[in-house]
């Protein structure tokens, strides 16, 4: 299910430039494979996690102290906001589109490659890589 979903994220980012369809679909797929994941028990973190804590890092080295649950909020305030339109008592949903959905994309591919060992062979994904570098 999730990479059928990560696939159709990849098509619809590539050939659909349907960013918000992207975003929310390549989300769905990140939640469930960052959840086999942190299951697999083979060393790996889900991709979420990495980025909170290298975020969690940048933060301590410029004298703030991290509060997870910010961090992954603001991770992931994007998908939420379009999914609830309503996140932490915020209703503005400003944020660029396209960048938005590259990096749900790309933690999606992470969690895969984590869970596969492989990246994705299929050619929607040569696309999606093809107009993300454009």
């Amino acid at each position: 299910l999730a990479y059928h979903q990560l696939n159709r994220a990849f098509i619809l980012f590539a050939q659909d430039r349907d960013y918000i369809s992207a975003i929310t679909l390549a989300g769905a797929a990140e939640e469930i494979l960052g959840c086999l994941v942190r299951h697999a028990k083979n060393g790996r973190k889900a991709a979420i996690d990495e980025d909170i804590e290298l975020v969690s890092a940048i933060m301590r080295g410029q004298g703030s102290i991290p509060i997870e649950k910010d961090v992954r909020e603001a991770l992931t305030f994007a998908r939420n906001a379009l999914k609830h339109r309503n996140v932490g008592g915020r209703t503005d949903a400003e944020f660029d589109l396209r960048e938005e959905a590259e990096a749900i994309i790309d933690r999606a591919v992470e969690n895969y490659e984590a869970l596969t060992r492989w990246w994705p062979e299929s050619s929607s994904y040569d696309k999606y890589q093809r107009a993300r570098d454009a």
